[in-house]
């Protein structure tokens, strides 16, 4: 917790119920829009959400036959096929602006130049586990766009009751817990906040220490629940009931593994991490731990929690 202060915890802005004002919705075209627009269907019949830009960036269109009319005219069939997709999934008058577009480019720096024109606070986008370009997209998304992003796996159940919100004490935990209560403000008490500490032992071998491991490993979790404690008494004194604590030592599989595990094993449907802001260098550091979990994550949405939309 050394990059908290109880002082900064007073500049924290109240938590409000969390509402999303301007989505902007990475579309491929493909088999993986089908589950995406699913859940986005679910999603903003949940949570509001003020408006929905659909993009799909495609390789420069080679100049047919017809030239700049012909490449026009297959632009804007793209585009009807889209908006048809998307009206026939989404419930009408549940997002209440929607706009689509076709772009030519490189995929990537098209949707994080739409999304800062945009001022997007949410970016949105599927990842199919049987296509790797995709889902290498979606992780580059989600690590540079400035806003929020949520990845969300072809096998996303369409429900969200359990929050997992794994925490390292960082501030970039910070953000992502006052995210998940801000999701839970806006849907009220059905929905179920897990905060996971995983920490990790030393290795008594260089270590000189009368304890056993198990004594060892009492003491660890017994300091690991008390910073938990004093994490939430400084910056969530007034929500520590929302909150279920589970803290637990690491074991041979990587802390994403066991995050993934423990979602599974107790139902959890929906996932928040923080991640880095959006400086130069901190575009390039979205966290190992968030990296490696979207790149094994084959069920879970993952919203990816900036710290300047907090």
């Amino acid at each position: 917790m050394s990059a908290l202060t109880r002082a900064s915890a007073s500049h924290l802005a109240p938590i409000e119920p969390y509402a999303v004002q301007q989505a902007l919705i990475a579309v491929s075209l493909s088999a993986s829009d089908e589950p995406l627009l699913r859940y986005l269907n679910f999603f903003s019949s949940e949570i509001p959400v003020g408006g929905a830009y659909f993009l799909h960036v495609v390789a420069q269109l080679e100049q047919s036959s017809g030239g700049a009319s012909g490449i026009y005219q297959i632009k804007k069939g793209v585009v009807n096929k889209l908006e048809e997709e998307v009206h026939r999934t989404l419930k009408e008058g549940q997002i209440v602006h929607l706009a689509f577009d076709i772009r030519e480019g490189n995929p990537l720096e098209e949707l994080l130049k739409d999304a800062r024109d945009l001022n997007a606070d949410l970016a949105i986008i599927g990842q199919r586990t049987d296509q790797e370009k995709h889902g290498i997209l979606a992780k580059n998304l989600a690590r540079k766009v400035q806003g929020n992003a949520l990845v969300v796996p072809a096998e996303a159940p369409a429900q969200l009751q359990h929050i997992l919100v794994p925490l390292d004490f960082s501030a970039h935990s910070l953000h992502a817990l006052r995210l998940a209560l801000s999701i839970r403000l806006q849907l009220g008490p059905r929905v179920r906040i897990t905060c996971l500490h995983i920490f990790e032992a030393p290795n008594l071998r260089f270590y000189q220490v009368e304890q056993s491991a198990e004594e060892l490993e009492h003491v660890l979790q017994k300091d690991r629940e008390e910073a938990f404690e004093a994490f939430m008494h400084t910056y969530f004194k007034d929500q520590r009931d929302l909150v279920e604590a589970v803290t637990v030592q690491q074991e041979e599989s990587s802390i994403a593994e066991q995050i993934l595990s423990y979602a599974q094993r107790e139902r959890a449907d929906f996932i928040v991490m923080g991640a880095k802001g959006h400086s130069s260098v901190e575009l390039l550091l979205m966290g190992s731990v968030t990296e490696k979990l979207l790149s094994l994550n084959r069920r879970f949405p993952t919203l990816i929690a900036k710290s300047q939309s907090a």
